[in-house]
């Protein structure tokens, strides 16, 4: 299949508007894992010892478009598991060509990807995003470490107190209630 390079040639392909307008990520992880399990192909290659366990629970959540969460100990497939949920995107989506935040070329929320579909309509440029550059993975810090910073950069004298009252609470002071100043504000916890 050739991928349209314009809008017109788009609305002629598998990617039709009514398609676009009405598919969630949902709906596309749960065809593409139902094509999957009808072709009998791994659903999560390199994943070894939850065939049992986890692996249909996932399933069952993509089946029913729920959402959940992976839990557990370090080395236990979480980060693996998500990066394979990223085979069951489509291979290709298509968005308006230059567009920062790849706008749906039937409905661009963007201002000047409107005026682009507007000045251009037909021949407005289309390009295609794969699946990895749909999945963006951010890790969270180690287990069990805690972080204790301001939301906003603090400065020397805020980060003074804010170091002063977790001392004061490792001390038993303020009866055990964290009290933190935010922009003049006092709040307690």
């Amino acid at each position: 299949m050739s991928m349209a390079l314009t809008l017109g040639a788009l609305r002629e392909s598998p990617f039709s508007e009514q398609r676009l307008a009405s598919r969630r990520v949902k709906d596309e992880l749960r065809e593409n894992l139902m094509a999957r399990l009808r072709q009998n192909c791994p659903i999560f290659p390199g994943i070894v010892g939850y065939e049992d366990t986890v692996v249909p629970q996932i399933v069952n959540a993509i089946l029913s478009r729920h959402n959940f969460i992976l839990l557990g100990l370090r080395g236990q497939a979480k980060s693996r598991i998500l990066r394979a949920l990223t085979g069951l995107l489509d291979p290709q989506m298509p968005y308006i060509a230059g567009c920062e935040i790849h706008d749906n070329p039937y409905a661009p929320i963007c201002r000047r990807c409107r005026e682009l579909v507007q000045r251009e309509e037909e021949a407005t440029p289309i390009a295609w995003l794969a699946p990895q550059q749909r999945y963006v993975e951010k890790l969270a810090t180690r287990t069990g470490q805690r972080i204790h910073r301001p939301l906003r950069t603090a400065s020397p004298r805020q980060s003074r107190h804010f170091r002063h009252q977790r001392t004061a609470r490792s001390r038993g002071k303020n009866s055990g209630r964290l009290v933190q100043h935010h922009a003049g504000r006092r709040r307690t916890d």
